[in-house]
């Protein structure tokens, strides 16, 4: 897994005439990373299992969406092929004013210096 940018806003995603838009008092903070399977054998991913901090709690993704131009979401859980990478945007209705310090998803932890 690597983060390849972090940003604020948009603070919209619209998808199959749809908005969603972040919880009152926080913004969408945008995770873009690239996740790759290096295995011979296809995985099983759990975007469930990704948070970012805040101080001593956790903030779950509200949604992920596939790193195109076109807004397409995904699943929660997604199979990556063998030998595959993937782009992902991942949205987190993080509070306005604050920072992570890092991104975790499973044993995997990432440290975010914004």
């Amino acid at each position: 897994m690597e983060v390849q940018k972090v940003r604020s806003g948009p603070n919209r995603f619209e998808y199959q005439m749809v908005n969603y838009v972040p919880a009152s008092g926080t913004r969408f903070l945008w995770v873009i990373l690239r996740l790759s399977n290096l295995s011979d054998h296809e995985r099983e991913f759990s975007w469930s299992s990704c948070n970012l901090d805040r101080g001593i709690i956790t903030i779950s993704p509200s949604l992920v969406a596939v790193d195109t131009f076109v807004n397409i979401l995904k699943n929660e859980d997604e199979t990556i092929s063998a030998k595959d990478t993937v782009g992902r945007k991942v949205a987190f209705s993080y509070p306005k004013g604050d920072l992570p310090t890092r991104l975790k998803c499973g044993k995997i932890e990432i440290p975010l210096d914004l």
